[in-house]
């Protein structure tokens, strides 16, 4: 499976209850503590199931694995991916799908931190058959409520451009949780396609 569609499919975390969340580090927007585990659910009825499992190294560097779940009119697909994350950036090194592995080449920088209205990157995979570029932005704080609580969050809108198909993605990331809200449009040709999924739980070991 292509390595881009992999990391479109991976963006997953949370943390603490909203309730308890304290001022948190940048690296926060998108946490990783091992044995921690969230639960979206999609509009089409689909479940997203995220796992952080464990530490590794990917090359030299080493990095955090989540194994994501999704369970789709009964059929599962696992992926997992390994994260890098510092105080400036989270980065995706390397993808797993059916017991293959793929080193994201160049490391794909997920979010730039912090956070800022109007702050973009982009990334474009060296080795990709057909040219694709995913470019990013930071957009806005806003309050969103799903079916976990109501957070405070920043949104981000990424692009994604592969041939004749445009996929567009608004995150929503809260401090302290991660990803609580995703929508995403798709447009190929003259069809266009729509879906959204939202964080239904999570707990922090």
């Amino acid at each position: 499976m292509n390595a881009l569609r992999v990391l479109g499919l991976s963006l997953l975390v949370a943390a603490l209850s909203p309730s308890a969340v304290p001022a948190a580090p940048y690296a926060s927007y998108f946490p990783l503590v091992p044995g921690a585990v969230w639960v979206r659910k999609a509009d089409d009825g689909g479940e997203i199931r995220a796992v952080v499992t464990r530490q590794k190294f990917a090359g030299p560097v080493r990095c955090t694995v989540i194994e994501t779940k999704t369970v789709r009119d009964g059929r599962a697909r696992v992926t997992r991916v390994c994260y890098q994350a510092t105080a400036t950036q989270v980065r995706a090194i390397e993808t797993e799908v059916a017991g293959r592995f793929i080193v994201v080449d160049p490391p794909r920088t997920v979010l730039l931190l912090p956070p800022h209205a109007g702050r973009t990157w982009s990334w474009t995979p060296k080795d990709a058959q057909v040219r694709a570029t995913i470019t990013e932005e930071w957009m806005r704080e806003e309050s969103v409520k799903v079916a976990a609580g109501t957070f405070k969050a920043w949104k981000v809108r990424s692009v994604t451009k592969r041939a004749d198909v445009t996929v567009t993605l608004f995150t929503w990331y809260a401090p302290g949780v991660g990803i609580v809200k995703i929508e995403r449009e798709e447009q190929r040709g003259q069809l266009q396609r729509e879906g959204s999924s939202q964080l239904v739980s999570y707990k922090i070991p």
